[in-house]
């Protein structure tokens, strides 16, 4: 499959006024041939030149060539691009021209990137960075990806691994030792180069939580009791209505998403259903659904009401995770205070009184818990479960006079680090990481 030659659109589907058809493999040059183009293509060099189809001999495009000479290339193998005019009816035919030539084929998901790793122009850390690059939908979401794609992780885990085959080799070279023959003194510094990665490793397992949740979005819960303004909150910060409103309790009956970008952060907000003793099985299952987002979100907004009788005493009975309190519908109180102390915010969503001090307090919050730290941040779940079982063979490592087992906690240790960054074989996981792609990369 490596050994074919691929091609694929790398931009997106539909009309535009660029788009992109990438080929890679050994055949690159001899499709633009094919193609009608006579000029010889140099390394790294723009050329205008007119596209036919190969068997018609129809014009298809004026079109920009590039040419990239392995291994100075994405992949790491000979790759032509064309820059075509971005007409859907242009690329549909370009598309069909090209695959009508029988040494050439669309590329499966990833593919280009797939090769880019086993050419050894990225590890795995760096096409998982490339794939959430790609996807980024905020300023910190795009500078996590992009650290990550520059192989920050890489250097750091590689480091870590050589480290650990380094105090193999040194506990493999004394199994041919007597155990009364081994100074203290090695013994010493081999269980001292194992607890500091030890240490090194549980610190950095300590940043799982926010990398992971900048990568996926950081889930807001609106929890509350029916009508007290959790909708129009929602459809206050999506700035349009996504939720119904309605002085109707029990309208909400699901859980409704909304993702914001709040200065850069990656926000999903979660509008669900009011909290409250109900015998209607859907609203019920509406209220179970709302106790499950409260449990699993990562930022509780508790909203209540203004005017209830004592809603000002109102208080969730437990604050497990970082919350903020609303009181709404102040405009409906005479003389209404709408700065409170601490986490209580008191607002009117409908006037949009209180509206700006509760969405500083909600920044505050975020940043607060999730900027992302300056040291390697794990932004994938993969990681951290690796690292974690890396952890504990470490944490298992004795010199004993079993040196066998010794070695073997080490060998263990070192693999669950190269499961992580390719350096090992990991065709098991491989379909699973790049299927996730794109078609073009």
């Amino acid at each position: 499959m490596l050994q074919d030659t691929i091609f694929a659109l790398s931009t997106v589907v539909g009309k535009s006024g660029v788009a992109v058809v990438r080929i890679s493999g050994e055949y690159a040059l001899k499709v633009v041939k094919d193609l009608g183009v006579k000029h010889k293509l140099l390394p790294n060099e723009f050329k205008l030149a007119k596209l036919y189809h190969p068997f018609s001999f129809e014009i298809l495009d004026q079109a920009i060539t590039l040419f990239f000479q392995a291994p100075h290339s994405f992949t790491g193998e000979d790759i032509v691009e064309l820059h075509l005019h971005g007409s859907v009816a242009v690329v549909k035919d370009v598309i069909a021209a090209l695959n009508s030539l029988n040494y050439l084929r669309l590329a499966e998901p990833g593919e280009f990137s797939k090769r880019a790793f086993f050419n050894g122009k990225m590890d795995l850390t760096q096409a998982e960075g490339l794939v959430q690059l790609i996807e980024a939908e905020t300023t910190v979401q795009r500078q996590v990806a992009f650290r990550q794609f520059s192989g920050e992780l890489e250097n750091l885990y590689e480091n870590w691994r050589k480290s650990l085959i380094s105090l193999l080799a040194r506990v493999e070279a004394l199994i041919d030792f007597p155990e009364d023959d081994i100074p203290d003194s090695v013994v010493s510094e081999i269980e001292a180069g194992v607890h500091n990665l030890m240490t090194k490793i549980e610190n950095h397992l300590a940043t799982a939580a926010s990398g992971e949740v900048i990568a996926r979005g950081i889930k807001v819960a609106i929890i509350g009791a029916p009508n007290v303004g959790k909708s129009s909150l929602l459809n206050l910060l999506a700035k349009r209505d996504v939720a119904i409103v309605a002085d109707i309790a029990g309208t909400t009956r699901d859980v409704i998403e909304v993702k914001i970008d709040l200065k850069g952060f990656p926000v999903i907000i979660h509008d669900t259903a009011g909290l409250r003793e109900t015998t209607d099985a859907v609203e019920l299952e509406g209220v179970r659904r709302a106790q499950r987002a409260s449990h699993e979100s990562d930022i509780n907004i508790y909203m209540l009401d203004a005017t209830a009788t004592n809603s000002d005493d109102i208080l969730p009975h437990v604050f497990d995770k970082p919350h903020l309190i609303l009181i709404n519908k102040m405009d409906l109180l005479s003389h209404a205070k709408l700065v409170s102390p601490d986490n209580y915010y008191r607002v009117s969503v409908r006037e949009g009184l209180g509206i700006d001090s509760f969405l500083q307090a909600l920044l505050r919050l975020v940043e607060e818990t999730y900027t992302p730290s300056a040291d390697p941040i794990i932004t994938q779940e993969r990681y951290r479960k690796l690292l974690s079982e890396c952890l504990h063979y470490i944490k298992s490592f004795k010199i004993s006079s079993q040196l066998e087992v010794s070695a073997e906690y080490l060998r263990l240790a070192a693999s669950c680090i190269g499961s992580i960054t390719g350096k090992i074989e990991v065709d098991e996981i491989l379909d699973e990481i790049f299927s996730s792609f794109c078609i073009g990369k």
